[in-house]
């Protein structure tokens, strides 16, 4: 646990930065580009901060169409958000965290969350989930130099067939005790890492494909590596558990660095 505790320390600047604030409304449809959906009046652009409450008579649905731009999405607990197949949505650099989920996110489409600036936000992500869900049967990626790619710090990240998740980021993908990640059979997750590939202290399951350019650290949690699934780690694998916690593996695992087994098993 000291060795989890220290990883989640980082060394952030302060910095600040202005932006306007979007509300959905939901006063005229589901169309994210109907004008009549926001407050103040139309539709969101690339300066935007956007805030997708509970409780709004019409859910936003992203339609495909020209490209949606943002600076930041926070989808509120009890709310959710739909993107369509061939829908393409990408923010700008924005800071602490690009698209927060705290509700409901379902992309079928692209979404692209770049966040080059922590600001002053310890855990400063491109993509956060906090007792969120996000199904993603599209590609949902997160780039830039920050901390965090995409954070898991509770709730589920389910990936499901024909689903892409990218991350290149200082720490691709971080796990947190209460959060879940699933990768379906037919599903990728393709990250990237300079600190580290995954960091994985939740419950983490692969039944598709994993490449991961990076180290990957697990933290006390049983991670399970299925059968007809394949998890490649360019770099080191190091396991952290108990007698019952460690790499449960029942597919392909390739490593090509090292593996060390603090505790548990492989």
């Amino acid at each position: 646990m000291q060795k989890l505790l220290l990883l989640l320390f980082f060394t952030c600047a302060a910095s600040s930065t202005l932006f306007a604030q979007k509300t959905w409304t939901g006063a005229s449809d589901t169309n994210w580009t109907t004008d009549d959906n926001w407050a103040p009046w139309g539709v969101p652009t690339s300066t935007d901060s956007i805030t997708i409450p509970a409780g709004t008579i019409n859910s936003p649905i992203i339609p495909a169409g020209p490209d949606v731009e943002f600076l930041k999405i926070t989808i509120d607990s009890g709310a959710s958000l739909t993107v369509e197949a061939n829908a393409y949505v990408v923010s700008s650099a924005s800071p602490y965290h690009s698209l927060s989920v705290y509700g409901k996110l379902t992309n079928y489409g692209i979404i692209v969350a770049t966040n080059d600036w922590p600001g002053d936000e310890p855990y400063a992500s491109a993509v956060e989930i906090r007792n969120g869900v996000v199904d993603n049967y599209g590609t949902l990626a997160a780039r830039g130099a920050i901390n965090i790619g995409i954070m898991v710090f509770s709730g589920d990240l389910n990936n499901f067939p024909g689903g892409l998740v990218y991350a290149d980021n200082s720490i691709g993908m971080f796990v947190f005790p209460d959060g879940t990640v699933k990768n379906e059979s037919g599903s990728e997750i393709q990250i990237k890492g300079v600190s580290a590939g995954i960091i994985i202290a939740g419950n983490f399951t692969n039944a598709g494909k994993i490449t991961c350019e990076g180290d990957v650290k697990t933290f006390d949690v049983k991670t399970e590596n299925l059968a007809c699934a394949s998890f490649t780690i360019q770099g080191s694998l190091e396991v952290e558990g108990n007698t019952t916690q460690g790499f449960e593996n029942a597919g392909l695992t390739v490593i090509t660095e090292t593996l060390t087994l603090q505790e548990g098993f492989l």
